[in-house]
Order: structure tokens, then C-alpha cells, then sequence
């Protein structure tokens, strides 16, 4: 089960990392592709320019939807596993958004891939901990 949801859960995050704005798909319920077969690179190293409360709420976003997606991962004896799958999806959708009339960003791709790592290091000890049972 928590494979499927993982499997879920990542397809959740092509879809608003991918479409043409996650505002259509959240206040429209429209899901839309534009393919671009000349994509940009030039925004990768780009810092943001415009830092205000919409920007920090869809980086922690950014961060949240990675250190969800190792908790579904990561909870299995590869763990380790787990983690690099997840940073290299972090990875993947960053790079594919260009083909997409997105914008890639390493900053991204670091707040995404901690988000992981936090999961990845608090996970077991305050999610998968083994709970004493009183009688």
C-alpha cells in the first residue's frame, strides 16, 4: 500500500511541478501540458528576485512534497534507497520543467532534496518509532 501511494504521491508532483500552472490545477481542477521543443536554460542559476510570502510558502511547499515523499520511501530496509530515489526525482522534475514553459532552478532542486534528507533523518525516530504499549 505505501508503495502505491508513493507512486501516487509522485505523480501528484509531475503534474504540479509539469503542467502549465498549479493555480489551474487547484482553483480550475484543469491539468494541462505544453510541450516546448526548444526549452530554456538560462533560468537555472537564477536566484528569485521577487521574495515575498507567496515565494515562501511554495518553497516550503517545495519542501514539504519531498519530505512527504521520503516518509512513503524510505519506511523500508533500503532505506538509503529510498532517500537517493527521491532527490533524484527532486532532480528529474527540476530538469524536465524547461520542456514544459517551466522554469528549472538549482535553488529548487537543494530546498526540495532537503526536505528529503530531513525526513530521511528525523523519519524513524519521531514517525516510525515503535510505541510502548500499556496494559
Amino acid at each position: 500500500m505505501r508503495k502505491v501511494l508513493a507512486l501516487i504521491w509522485m505523480l501528484l508532483i509531475f503534474i504540479g511541478t509539469c503542467s502549465t500552472g498549479i493555480k489551474d490545477v487547484f482553483l480550475r481542477g484543469q491539468i494541462s501540458f505544453r510541450l516546448n521543443a526548444h526549452p530554456s536554460w538560462t533560468e537555472i542559476w537564477m536566484l528569485y528576485h521577487n521574495v515575498d510570502s507567496i515565494f515562501i510558502l511554495q518553497k516550503i511547499g517545495h519542501f514539504m512534497v519531498y519530505f512527504i515523499l521520503v516518509l512513503l520511501i524510505a519506511k523500508t530496509p533500503h532505506r538509503v534507497r529510498g532517500l537517493l530515489i527521491t532527490i533524484l526525482y527532486a532532480v528529474l522534475t527540476e530538469l524536465l520543467q524547461p520542456f514544459f514553459y517551466r522554469d528549472p532552478r538549482i535553488l529548487d532542486m537543494l530546498i526540495n532534496s532537503m526536505g528529503a534528507i530531513l525526513a530521511y533523518i528525523i523519519g524513524p525516530k519521531v514517525f516510525f518509532r515503535k510505541r510502548k504499549v500499556l496494559i
